[in-house]
């Protein structure tokens, strides 16, 4: 039952089975038709030149905070601003670091959700909208692991901005999981990827 179900999912969305186990988006759902597997990097809705200049992203002072937990936590407020005549439709998953990210390898940002130190309790994937010359202030936190010092290192915080051009893209993002077993490989899509102004991790 549970594959016959799954099967009048996809085929609802416009998802073709392949003899291979992949499935294949047809048309109007994609404007390229994709194979998705596993460990494939899938260039969708990619950032123009243009794009990079109308999506901006700032980050303001890092605020240690005082967790009771072995790791280093600071909180930021960085800021996304949409300088496009559009609207800027986009996902982010609600506490994982599949979309925001460091510039240094040992050094992780993710979305905050609550207050900080809770940590996650599940993740999940949400839209957000932008409207045109608006932008929008997201809390994040950024941690390293206990032993190690990064104070007055210099980073960027990144954010894959993954978009919704249309309703397609949206039914793509939540059906993943359904037919590959985790969530769309966003942090695979660096292509995607914005660089905050530099900042400086404190004392």
């Amino acid at each position: 039952m549970r594959s016959l179900f799954l099967l009048f999912l996809l085929s609802a969305s416009g998802w073709i089975g392949m003899a291979d186990g992949t499935y294949r988006a047809t048309p109007p759902c994609r404007s390229k038709t994709l194979m998705i597997r596993d460990t494939e990097t899938i260039n969708l809705n990619g950032l123009s030149a243009l794009d990079r200049k109308n999506y901006e992203l700032k980050v303001g002072k890092l605020t240690s905070d005082q967790c009771a937990k072995p790791d280093t936590f600071y909180s930021l407020s960085a800021t996304l601003k949409n300088k496009s005549k559009d609207t800027l439709k986009y996902i982010d998953m609600s506490c994982s670091h599949d979309i925001w990210s460091s510039n240094k390898d040992n050094i992780w940002a993710a979305q905050q959700w609550g207050t900080p130190c809770d940590g996650c309790d599940g993740n999940s994937l949400k839209e957000f909208e932008i409207p045109p010359a608006q932008s929008k202030t997201i809390e994040l936190e950024a941690y390293y692991k206990q032993g190690v010092s990064h104070v007055h290192t210099k980073i960027r915080v990144g954010i894959i901005l993954q978009r919704v051009i249309k309703k397609q893209d949206w039914d793509f993002y939540i059906e993943y999981p359904l037919m590959n077993g985790h969530f769309f490989q966003l942090h695979n899509q660096v292509q995607n990827r914005i660089w905050s102004n530099p900042i400086e991790i404190p004392d």
